[in-house]
């Protein structure tokens, strides 16, 4: 499964709260390519954690639960995390 980039938290925050227009039409970009199958992107199921943990307390659960759920349906994929995975190279 080749990949062609990895998200991080911090891409999820850009994407709903970008800090400027610039970071809104890039986050929205990725996405739509995404979403066609033009890209091929993961993130670390501890993503979903931090997820949680930062959003939960501003927008709560089901809000958290939704974008979640939005994401897989953008063909954004969660990856496990072991040990296999993390020294696995992405070609």
């Amino acid at each position: 499964m080749a990949l062609d980039a990895i998200l991080d938290t911090r891409f999820y925050f850009s994407y709903y709260n970008p800090e400027d227009e610039n970071v809104a039409k890039w986050t929205k970009r990725i996405v739509q390519l995404a979403s066609r199958g033009a890209i091929r992107l993961g993130s670390s199921i501890v993503t979903i954690t931090e997820l949680y943990r930062t959003m939960e307390k501003l927008i709560g659960v089901k809000t958290v639960e939704m974008r979640i759920k939005s994401a897989r349906a953008f063909n954004i994929i969660f990856i496990p995390v072991t040990e296999e995975v993390a020294i696995r190279k992405l070609a």
